[in-house]
């Protein structure tokens, strides 16, 4: 039978395609505005007429502006399934799907090799699939990486900061767990902060050629594609399927609980440790007789979880025991004579590995996060509806989803974790319809995902974000102090998400097998795939200002950003509002983008500022004062006579005011005490103190690398 040149497949489906966007282009540029302008007016179809009703409130030019980026938006997500048709007809991506054809006679021995070959090309192909879902996932905002950093202004610029730092201390011979560059003279102990040291060590290499507002994007761009990939290695194992093993991964590592936090939050987008964990956990379960090799591999595992996220290293091992619970429910005593010795081993090798943070940890129990309060858990828990309600984010639905009631997103991002109805939907088919070692996994996976459900709605059930007065599974749990630790429950439904994805794979298996011609199987693939795509799609994904950091996405109110003259290095820089969010990210950007001149009194540490660190502080009457300045202070006068002695004491050289337009108040007392006059650079006032010379406080640069990242970021303002 004469088969069709695929090539010339692919050519004819872009072709119509590339046909049918340049009609829709035309229809919705010269066809739609002027039928929208009739309506408005009340001289056009009935139909057309009663879609505009509110003349009186909002003007013509609002309804063509709204929708000229509607039908931009119509015209992305058209291209991008007709993208995704393209690539389910390639023969590339349905051997990589279905693995390559029966053959027709013997396989000769050789051509192991050969098939191993292929599983590689197989896996490889796939990771490339989820790096341009990826890419997709954070337009338009990945098209142009240097232009903006991924994400709403926030928490991403303090992991673009981190990324910088770890790269900047590694290149010098420092610890990258401490940093004297914030929170000077006193330094800050990076170890009990979010510091994303494992994205830190896979981001090295980009650190020191591409910048950090690069570094940064690309490497959210690729947490994105590796927790998909990994996911999908870890269904690959347990149903023996690559297309739905494939699909798996797709649901996991794109589910709008990641997509969520990757507007601020990359330590927890890193979640590729863990299906790399659970992969680790099925290995030792599944051995008949498992050996010290299984608990090393499971040990470091787990190292790589919390080289990730601290949190997500107690989310695994609450999972462990939950499946080691259920096996042993199973199997009873022949479980634990099976599996303990390699299980300590696992836990041995993790303790070792692990114990130089450890022991940085316990050797600064002053800087050690404290338990936050039950109502900080309750604010940031899952809502019982959340499970049901699309992420705000969403193309389509998050228009409608953003007018619920303000108490639904009282946590923001933290509290998306919605799966997705299909995904719920196939993974009701898989948990019914599993056999064999998928019953046993099917099991584990519906008994977690309940579990960790459940303890993600934190100690009180809310509904709609309001209290329904239901003690939750999680109210005993967080009795205990210790448990506070885990301050945002909400983030525990990562575990469901891997659950959820798992018995999805199932279920895709089943019905995959309902069907005995590839095209049909083809068919549901597309189909799937295509759903999922527009239940997650995100367009457009946001982008913050690489001028002038902010809470949230602002214009910036100048096209200059915040900078200090090249002469000032080696000394320390003072800025005002002093510890105050968002202006710890105004200021640690600022350092960042200057390329580590110079060191902060300044600094965000995340979870906790040591107490030490405020006492200390308050001794110096002009930090205090800064600290906690009033709305209309009069200058106290010892103040001026501490400038001197602080300026020795800090080697000050430079005082900053952020936004000083709006701060008349903090730029009279800067000048009275120091006795300085300011220049402007962008939106800041720039004090420049003399000071006597001191030696350097920063040992010497090796050369080339602070000067590339900030030639590398300031391309960017050129």
């Amino acid at each position: 039978m004469r088969t069709r040149n695929p090539n010339h497949v692919s050519l004819m489906l872009v072709l119509a395609i590339v046909c049918l966007g340049l009609m829709w282009i035309v229809l919705s540029t010269y066809a739609v505005p002027p039928i929208i302008k009739s309506a408005y007016r009340g001289e056009s179809l009935p139909i057309f007429n009663r879609m505009i009703s509110a003349q009186a409130s909002h003007p013509v030019a609002e309804y063509l502006s709204d929708w000229g980026r509607l039908r931009w938006r119509v015209l992305v997500d058209f291209s991008l399934v007709g993208l995704l048709v393209v690539l389910v007809t390639r023969p590339e991506f349905q051997r990589a799907l279905w693995g390559p054809a029966a053959p027709h006679h013997p396989v000769p021995v050789l051509a192991e090799e050969k098939a191993v070959s292929g599983q590689r090309g197989a896996h490889l192909i796939a990771f490339f699939v989820y790096l341009a879902l990826a890419v997709i996932f954070t337009l338009p905002a990945s098209l142009h990486p240097t232009q903006a950093l991924l994400g709403e202004g926030g928490d991403n610029y303090q992991h673009s900061w981190r990324l910088w730092a770890f790269a900047k201390a590694v290149i010098h011979g420092h610890n990258p767990f401490h940093s004297d560059l914030i929170c000077y003279p006193f330094g800050a102990n990076l170890v009990w902060a979010t510091l994303d040291p494992l994205v830190g060590m896979l981001a090295l290499p980009l650190s020191l050629s591409l910048g950090p507002v690069l570094t940064y994007n690309v490497s959210l761009i690729l947490q994105l594609a590796l927790g998909a990939f990994f996911a999908r290695l870890l269904f690959l194992r347990v149903s023996q399927h690559p297309a739905a093993a494939t699909i798996g991964g797709m649901i996991f590592g794109f589910s709008p609980f990641l997509l969520s936090h990757a507007l601020a939050h990359l330590s927890l987008v890193t979640a590729f440790p863990i299906p790399l964990y659970v992969l680790a956990l099925d290995k030792l379960l599944e051995a008949e007789k498992p050996s010290w090799k299984e608990g090393s591999l499971l040990g470091l595992a787990l190292l790589l979880v919390a080289l990730a996220n601290y949190q997500y290293t107690v989310f695994c091992l609450m999972f462990t025991a939950v499946v080691l619970s259920i096996d042993f429910g199973l199997e009873r005593l022949g479980l634990l004579k099976r599996v303990w010795k390699p299980l300590l081993v696992s836990a041995v090798t993790f303790l070792v590995c692990f114990s130089p943070l450890l022991l940085m940890m316990l050797g600064d129990a002053n800087g050690s996060p404290k338990p936050l309060p039950i109502e900080h858990a309750q604010r940031y828990s899952a809502d019982l509806l959340g499970f049901f309600v699309p992420s705000p984010l969403h193309s389509f639905l998050g228009q409608y989803v953003r007018k619920m009631p303000t108490e639904f997103f009282d946590s923001g991002v933290e509290g998306c974790v919605y799966t997705g109805f299909l995904a719920l939907a196939l993974g009701a088919v898989g948990f019914w319809a599993a056999r064999g070692k998928q019953r046993r996994w099917a099991g584990r996976a519906m008994v977690a995902g309940i579990l960790f459900a459940a303890l993600s709605l934190g100690p009180t059930v809310h509904i709609l974000g309001k209290p329904a007065h239901l003690r939750a599974p999680a109210g005993l749990l967080y009795k205990v102090k210790f448990a506070r630790f885990v301050r945002e429950p909400a983030r525990i439904s990562i575990i469901t998400t891997l659950c959820v994805s798992l018995l999805a794979t199932l279920g895709l298996v089943f019905l995959l097998n309902k069907f005995q011609r590839r095209r049909q199987k083809s068919l549901l693939i597309f189909m799937v795939g295509a759903g999922l795509l527009l239940e997650y799609i995100t367009f457009p994904f946001p982008g913050s200002s690489l001028v002038e950091p902010a809470r949230y996405w602002v214009v910036p109110k100048s096209t200059q950003r915040c900078t200090l003259p090249p002469r000032i290095r080696d000394c320390t820089v003072l800025t005002v509002p002093l510890f105050h969010p968002p202006h710890w990210n105004k200021s640690q950007w600022m350092q960042m983008m200057d390329g580590g001149r110079y060191r902060l009194v300044d600094g965000y540490l995340g979870m906790h500022v040591p107490d030490r660190v405020w006492v200390e502080f308050d001794q110096m009457p002009i930090v205090r004062f800064l600290r906690k300045m009033p709305t209309d202070p009069v200058v106290p006068a010892p103040d001026r006579e501490f400038a001197d002695s602080l300026v020795r004491k800090l080697n000050l050289c430079v005082v900053v005011v952020f936004d000083a337009s709006e701060r008349p108040t903090e730029l009279n007392y800067v000048r009275e005490v120091f006795r300085a006059q300011e220049s402007t650079a962008g939106s800041c006032a720039v004090f420049e103190i003399a000071a006597e010379p001191k030696n350097s406080l920063f040992e010497p640069r090796r050369a080339g690398f602070p000067q590339r990242l900030a030639a590398g970021s300031l391309e960017v303002y050129r």
